[in-house]
């Protein structure tokens, strides 16, 4: 299932929600790369995988709140549902849709 390209998403968190922008690029391997931003920051995609509709990531957020979020999810055309995992935080649901 492809996943490469521009998505616009929200991760409903305690905090209330955060918008972020996804710029994903699927390579033939199923490696993925890419980046998300929010309006403080953009993070690398690191360990990116695909295989069928199943994909999986890790963004390390720095700054003052320093943390490894763990994404796990599906994709299913230009929908992507996904679990953002915090360490001793918890998980959050990520929605996003393609925009390119």
């Amino acid at each position: 299932m492809a996943i490469s390209g521009q998505w616009k998403g929200v991760i409903k968190s305690p905090m209330g929600p955060l918008d972020v922008l996804l710029d994903i690029s699927e390579g033939e391997d199923g490696a993925l790369e890419g980046t998300a931003s929010d309006k403080r920051q953009t993070m690398v995609i690191e360990d990116g995988r695909i295989e069928d509709n199943l994909f999986s990531w890790i963004f390390n957020m720095k700054g003052i709140m320093s943390m490894k979020l763990e994404i796990n999810g599906t994709v299913d055309g230009d929908k992507l549902d996904a679990t953002v995992t915090i360490a001793k935080r918890g998980k959050f649901p990520l929605t996003a849709e393609r925009t390119a």
